[in-house]
């Protein structure tokens, strides 16, 4: 394979096998060969049972890419996940310029396995990462009874003592819940092909890729929406396209689009849990979590200020300044987040320092656009 937007097209990629693999630092798990290079996924907490529609979910937007077909020298998908393939990279090819991905199929239909006495969790397994959007699904949507950390995904692997803190953070959150908490390790973003393709076109797919793995365990997951209606854009994750990594096995639900993010925290405004445990800060965490000044630590801590004042995230610390914070961040992009900063203005009362900082962000990040 090549690298996003320069693929020669055309010569099929033969799906790689899984093998099983001990990772260390991470427990058993499975690998593929990409490139020549490892793949692999990892758990302590779950077997993971490998399959066709894992791997189809990994290689199908790089294929998508290329436009090279996936051709399945051993036991192929059913039927209904094909047919929801093809119509998902329809779709992400509608988006972004590609044709959809084409498929061989010459191999049987795997019979369904897993490993004997793995008790399933009743309801719906949440893809967790500790934000807004994460939490209003595990307060909102009814019946999660897991939840699913994917280690390497949003803290990489290296960021290896703020990936502990997150995880000690998260076993809190499914104790308080009375649910498990299922911990899936992944070297994808370190992977020398595979990390280099548009991750924001890419995260949804992979999502999906990790429920198949888990799917022995739990027959649906939850991903929270990333934007709300009337402020979609294309995107890796997304309303229409998440549940089309699913078939007749597993079901995948895009659930909290109805609502933006100051919405989804008005609703928790009771919710102590979330003020305590609300963790945004994904570019460069510590080991203490949130660093309040990045952009996502700005855009929650106005959010705090506009939409529930008086409600306190302890969370976040309150350093630097939000008006000085606000100063300090780069012209938004894209338009989708700068629409977000708008409604958040839209809420401020009066005239004040933040105000008059928003604003002034706001203005910046539309001349920019402008420009460009």
């Amino acid at each position: 394979m090549t690298a996003e937007g320069h693929g020669a097209g055309g010569a099929p990629l033969d799906l790689p096998s899984w093998q099983d693999v001990d990772v260390p630092g991470y427990g058993p798990g499975i690998e593929m060969l990409v490139d020549g290079m490892p793949l692999w996924f990892a758990s302590r907490d779950t077997a993971l049972v490998p399959g066709p529609e894992a791997a189809t979910c990994i290689l199908a937007y790089p294929c998508l890419v290329e436009g090279r077909p996936l051709r399945y020298p051993a036991a192929a998908p059913g039927d209904r996940f094909l047919d929801n393939v093809r119509s998902a990279t329809a779709l992400m090819g509608n988006w972004w310029g590609h044709a959809p991905a084409g498929y061989a199929v010459p191999g049987p239909r795997p019979a369904p396995r897993g490993p004997a006495g793995v008790p399933m969790p009743a309801g719906a397994a949440l893809f967790f990462s500790g934000g807004i959007d994460s939490f209003y699904s595990l307060t909102r949507y009814p019946g999660i009874g897991a939840l699913v950390f994917l280690r390497g995904f949003d803290v990489r692997l290296a960021n290896g003592a703020a990936a502990d803190r997150l995880g000690t953070a998260f076993q809190r959150i499914a104790d308080d819940r009375g649910i498990p908490l299922l911990t899936v390790a992944t070297n994808l973003r370190e992977h020398p092909t595979l990390g280099r393709l548009r991750w924001p076109r890419y995260h949804g797919s992979l999502l999906a890729a990790v429920a198949h793995l888990l799917r022995h365990r739990i027959a649906n997951f939850v991903i929270s929406s990333s934007y709300p209606e009337g402020n979609l854009m294309p995107w890796g994750s997304h309303p229409e396209l998440d549940p089309l990594w699913g078939d007749d096995r597993l079901t995948i639900i895009h659930f909290g689009w109805d609502r933006s993010r100051a919405e989804k925290l008005v609703s928790m405004a009771g919710e102590e849990l979330v003020h305590r445990e609300l963790r945004v800060c994904y570019p460069a965490p510590t080991v203490d979590g949130n660093c309040g000044h990045c952009e996502k630590c700005v855009r929650t801590r106005l959010t705090y200020r506009l939409a529930l004042p008086g409600t306190r995230c302890t969370a976040i610390p309150d350093a630097p300044p939000l008006p000085a914070a606000i100063d300090a961040l780069a012209p938004l992009w894209p338009q989708t987040l700068l629409e977000d900063y708008r409604q958040l203005l839209a809420r401020a009362a009066g005239e004040d320092d933040v105000t008059r900082s928003l604003r002034a962000l706001i203005e910046r990040s539309e001349r920019k656009m402008q420009l460009h």
